[in-house]
Order: structure tokens, then sequence, then C-alpha cells
């Protein structure tokens, strides 16, 4: 009993100065799924062709085309937030459409997906640029443009600068600031009324692309009150 002891320690200590390395393998199957991001933002629904309508009815026949070949999916909405969905009913009620938070919730599933589906105009976009998070992405992410080839153009009224208080005898001094959005360079007309009284009109001239414009006005007030 001793001696094979012995034999026994001798044999251990001889593989340990050998060093060896024991490797053991295994194998785990996971199903994954395909992520699908729908744009919901206000821009959607502003397109003549294809219409909001379109838009949804080209999805559905997507996603059914999917269940057909049972490929297991999720669905989301987004602009200016993310929400899971059943089934595509595109209204255009988000406000922008933020691909930054799109790229944060695709990286934080990565290891559950097989691939990404991002269906979008690609406007008005806001928060951080997404391109450096998709190149962090080791997973296929495909991009569907909808919409015209123009960019829409969307005028706005920014801000309204005015004194909260002035004197009957003292002129108003009112800066507005227009915003256009898209591809334009032409002249609007910006008009100042009191109920259906012009105060004052000016011409200024759009170059879209975010840039915005400052017009400025004055008028004497005639009567006391709220104007």
């Amino acid at each position: 009993i001793l001696l094979g002891c012995r034999v026994i320690i001798f044999i251990i200590l001889g593989l340990m100065l050998l060093n060896p390395i024991v490797s053991l393998l295994s194998e785990k199957e996971k199903k994954l799924e395909w992520a699908i991001f729908v744009d919901n933002s206000a821009s959607i629904k502003y397109h003549q062709t294809p219409s909001l309508n379109a838009i949804q009815s080209g999805i559905q026949s997507f996603v059914n085309s999917l269940s057909e070949k049972n490929i297991s999916y999720n669905l989301y909405e987004f602009s200016n937030e993310i929400r899971n969905v059943d089934l595509p009913s595109l209204k255009g009620d988000g406000v922008t459409t933020n691909l930054g938070i799109v790229s944060k919730k695709i990286k934080k599933d990565e290891n559950d997906l097989a691939g990404v589906v991002i269906i979008s105009d690609g406007l008005i976009t806001e928060g951080k640029d997404p391109i450096e998070e998709f190149k962090n992405i080791n997973i296929p992410v495909f991009t569907l443009g909808i919409g015209e080839g123009s960019e829409l153009v969307d005028v706005a009224i920014q801000s309204i600068d005015v004194p909260t208080v002035v004197l009957k005898s003292d002129g108003v001094n009112v800066r507005v600031t227009i915003q256009s959005v898209g591809n334009i360079t032409d002249r609007l007309s910006v008009s100042l009324y009191k109920n259906r009284l012009l105060l004052g009109s000016k011409y200024i001239r759009l170059y879209g692309q975010g840039s915005k414009k400052e017009v400025n006005f004055q008028f004497h007030p005639n009567e006391i009150g709220k104007q």
C-alpha cells in the first residue's frame, strides 16, 4: 500500500512538472431575435409619397412575412423615446427622431439579437450622434429609408422676445426668431397683427438647414391692457 501511494505521488508530481492544460468544451444553443425599430416622429406623416397608411401597410406585410417563416422579432416604435409594440400603429405623434437612444438600446440587447432593421425617414434628428455607437455593435444593422427624396421644409417661430410691461407712451419692440429646416432658399413674409389690424409686415430670406433669422417690429399701443 505504501509503495502504491508513493508511485501515485511521483506520477502526480511528474504530471505537474509537465504543466498540463486541461480544456473543457461545452455547447449551448440560444435562440436569437430580430429587433425592428420604426420611426414614429412627426415628420413621418408629412410625406406625400408614401403616405402614412402606405408605410404602415408595408411594415405590416414585412412583419407578417417574418411570422410566416417562424422568425422571432421584437417590434419597436421610436421618436424621442422607444416603446415596444405588438403591431405597427404609426400616428406620427412623436416629437423628433432620436437615433442615439436606438443605438444604446441595440448595444444593451446585443447578445440577444440576431440583427436589427431600422425604418426611418431620418428627419429631424436630435440627441447624441449614433455613428460611433453603431461602429461598436457586432451584429448586422440594416437601415430602410422611407419618404421623399427631397428634404421636408419646416418653418417655425422659435421665440418671441417682448417686454412684459410697457408705458403707453413708449414704443413696443418685438423681436421674433424664425427657424427653417430642410432644403429651402426662398422669401417669406412675417406679419404682426393685433386681432385683425396689421401692425407691420417684413420679408425675410430663408436658407433652411436649421438656420435662424431674426425679425424686429416696433409699434405704439393705443390703449392699455394686454396687447
